[in-house]
């Protein structure tokens, strides 16, 4: 990564410093269109793409100093644009608005530049603070090493498609809501108080904003309308940062949950497609929260975030986004299928949220919604975040079991239950048991966490079944089941020959142990020809919408 500290060792300058004066409405929209080209780098394009053609507009002297750090070479991976680096700049411009317009000069751009780097430097110097790994290292010395180091930016570096909100954000507002009284109430009043006709309006307005930056020529993150375009302007006012005009926090936090900013009164710049994608859903709890709080709905926020929380836990996540999605993944090649819901009818209690059989191969799914919260990313502090994967994941702090413990006492005490009296013509001779760990996080894709909750999990395991050989536990975003959903309804991908295959490639050399499997199942994808067009669920999803918004016009 290049720094401040690598091309001015013996200069000292701060970001107050060098942004003082700049116009912060311009300043902002020049680096979250930066933000966007990294975002959309095409195929055989790398960030010297965006790099070279920023340094004309530098002044001489840092284009001497880049030009000299790079000595004309550039593999094509070394990190030119750093994503996270220019969020924080970003978000430090929010934080620091002045009444300033005017076109950026070079002076000004070259100063925004290096507070960028300056950035860069924060970001180098918690690195530093960490522990370093020895020549010879191992899967924990990795695991110690790299996993605080990734989760510093593993929110900006998560997976995320606005197709797959989309889905799910039909599924929740009318699938579930239609099938939910309470629900249906709470969600017709949260849309009629944002001020919307329907939920299929709302999410349309999403998704047509989301598509709109990628098919404009040239492309651009930045969105204008016209003055009578009053509903586009009161959603877009609604994920704004700075509509109210206060100054806010420098906090990342939130820029994810205020993605968009405003230049003009009709004008606005998008800071981040992904956390504008991951507000379709993932944020929208949150929103749902707060405005039913303000019209006494709910006492506080807290408690209605809480209730929400809950009701979506107990049933939208599991019987909607679980369900349908395992059913798209598994039923080409698994012909035995069963819910959580349906063995809860017969185990009573204990029972794996999702069960599946394909010959001797048994397949046990536990469903984890949880997301890491920020003072644990940002420690730097393997204790600390150790800690915290381990009461999300293996026992909370009441000493309940969680996803790995579950699946643990799923093997040993509810698996011969299922086989005798739910898949009673499994086959006779040994079975080999697969736990797999389902996650919506794209901060647990990262390399160690799979590692550590494995380890984990071979600590719960006791007696169990002389028949099973159970295999290592195995974690899966459900992000990228649903967007491999043509490969495996084509057949070009067949999850369990999928998941034996990443068993042996870990098990072949002692580094490879901390690799995910959501990476190495998307490279396996590619090599098979992951098709990455429209699947056909969002297809029939946006047909539905599409249908139902006519019928209520007419």
């Amino acid at each position: 990564m290049i720094s401040y500290s690598q091309l001015y060792a013996d200069e000292k300058e701060s970001v107050n410093s060098l942004v003082k004066g700049i116009p912060s409405d311009e300043a902002v929209a020049w680096c979250s269109y930066i933000i966007f080209r990294k975002e959309n780098l095409k195929i055989g394009e790398n960030d010297l793409n965006i790099l070279a053609p920023l340094l004309f507009s530098f002044e001489s002297e840092l284009q001497h100093k880049i030009s000299n750090y790079l000595g004309g070479f550039y593999n094509g991976v070394d990190c030119l644009i750093d994503v996270n680096s220019l969020l924080k700049l970003t978000q430090y411009l929010i934080a620091h608005p002045n009444n300033e317009h005017h076109e950026l000069t070079k002076v000004e751009k070259t100063s925004l530049f290096k507070a960028y780097l300056l950035y860069c430097d924060a970001y180098l110097e918690q690195i530093r603070n960490g522990s370093s790994l020895p020549v010879n290292y191992t899967s924990d010395d990795m695991l110690r090493c790299y996993l605080p180091i990734k989760l510093l930016t593993s929110d900006v570096d998560a997976f995320s498609d606005s197709t797959l909100e989309v889905i799910k954000g039909k599924w929740f507002f009318v699938d579930f809501a239609n099938a939910d009284t309470k629900f249906k109430q709470y969600v017709g009043d949260f849309i009629r108080e944002k001020g919307y006709d329907s939920a299929i309006q709302y999410l349309g307005y999403i998704f047509n904003i989301v598509a709109s930056t990628t098919v404009n020529e040239p492309p651009t993150n930045v969105i204008q309308f016209s003055e009578d375009s009053g509903k586009w302007i009161s959603f877009m006012n609604g994920m704004t940062v700075n509509h109210d005009g206060c100054a806010v926090e420098e906090d990342l936090n939130v820029i994810h949950s205020k993605p968009v900013y405003r230049l003009a009164e009709n004008k606005y710049a998008i800071l981040f497609s992904k956390f504008f994608v991951d507000k379709m859903f993932q944020g929208m709890l949150f929103d749902m929260a707060a405005t039913l709080a303000g019209i006494g709905t709910f006492d506080d926020e807290v408690s209605a975030y809480k209730t929400l929380k809950q009701q979506v836990g107990e049933w939208f996540s599991e019987h909607y986004l679980l369900y349908r999605t395992l059913e798209t993944s598994l039923s080409r090649r698994m012909p035995v299928r069963v819910t959580g819901e349906s063995l809860h009818g017969v185990l009573k209690s204990g029972e794996p949220d999702y069960y599946a059989r394909r010959n001797n191969r048994v397949f046990v799914f536990e469903f984890k919604d949880v997301r890491l919260d920020d003072n644990t990313k940002t420690s730097c502090d393997y204790e600390i975040i150790r800690q915290r994967l381990f009461e999300l994941f293996v026992e909370n702090e009441k000493g309940r079991p969680r996803g790995v413990k579950q699946l643990a006492n799923v093997i040993e005490k509810k698996l011969p239950v299922i086989l005798s009296s739910v898949d009673d013509v499994a086959p006779e001779g040994y079975l080999n048991i697969y736990p797999i760990l389902v996650y919506t996080d794209g901060g647990f894709d990262i390399e160690g966490v799979n590692y550590y909750l494995n380890e984990e999990f071979k600590r719960c395991l006791n007696s169990y079944d002389d028949r099973f050989r159970v295999k290592d536990l195995v974690m899966v975003n459900l992000n990228l089941l649903m967007k491999l959903e043509n490969c495996f309804t084509n057949g070009k991908v067949v999850l369990d020959k999928a998941v034996n295959e990443y068993l042996a490639y870990k098990d072949s050399k002692e580094q490879l142990n901390t690799v995910p499997f959501n990476k190495y199942l998307f490279q396996y994808a590619r090599a098979k020809g992951f098709d990455i067009g429209f699947t056909r669920t969002f297809k029939e999803t946006f047909d539905e919408l599409l249908r139902i918004e006519r019928e209520m016009i007419s």
